[in-house]
Order: C-alpha cells, then sequence, then structure tokens
C-alpha cells in the first residue's frame, strides 16, 4: 500500500523536481559499483527510446518520400529522396545527386 502511495506521490511532483530528487539521491552514492550499475541503466534505456525512436520513423517512411536531416559534416540541413531502407538506414539521394547512409532517427519527412 506504502508503494502505491509513492507512485501516485511521484505523479504529482513534476519532472523537474523528480530530476532534483534523483540528482541529489545519486550524489550521495559513494560506491563506484554502484554508480556504475546506475550509468548502465541509464545508458541501456537512452539507448531503448532512441532505438523505438528510429523504429517509429522507419515505419512512417516510405521509398520515395522527401525527407531532410542535419548533415555533421557540412553543418547544414540537407534535403533528398528516400531511395532504399535498410535495417537502420535509409539510402537518401540529395538534391545535390549524392548518396547517404542516413540513420532514421536523424530524417524528418518534408510536407510539401
Amino acid at each position: 500500500m506504502q508503494l502505491w502511495f509513492s507512485l501516485m506521490s511521484m505523479w504529482r511532483i513534476s519532472m523537474n523536481e523528480q530530476l532534483r530528487e534523483v540528482m541529489e539521491l545519486v550524489s550521495q552514492i559513494n560506491s563506484v559499483d554502484m554508480l556504475r550499475s546506475i550509468n548502465e541503466l541509464v545508458v541501456t534505456r537512452i539507448k531503448s527510446i532512441n532505438h523505438l525512436d528510429g523504429f517509429k520513423v522507419k515505419i512512417e517512411l516510405k521509398v520515395g518520400d522527401r525527407v531532410s536531416w542535419q548533415s555533421r559534416r557540412r553543418g547544414c540541413e540537407t534535403f533528398g529522396t528516400i531511395v532504399k531502407k535498410n535495417r537502420t538506414r535509409a539510402v537518401v539521394r540529395s538534391d545535390e545527386g549524392l548518396s547517404w547512409n542516413v540513420p532514421f532517427t536523424m530524417l524528418s519527412k518534408v510536407t510539401l
């Protein structure tokens, strides 16, 4: 019953307050092994979220769709058309005629 009240009170706490509380608890940990375990949990959670985000985008996008992405190499937004969908990346032909292997998480569908 106490766990239920704890969970209900967590719903009432804003995200900033929850983050502050978590940071406070982590700052009190003196065990390197425990901190490594927490780090592993956080990294795993981030990877899981990124994987789901990429999966959602992959489902929504089709070959022939017009997309854009932020180019790390060129530092600007690049536009192109999907020519092939692979497991984790799409082959995109840019407007300049170059082919790029772009992770689905970086792609945004362009609506006309």
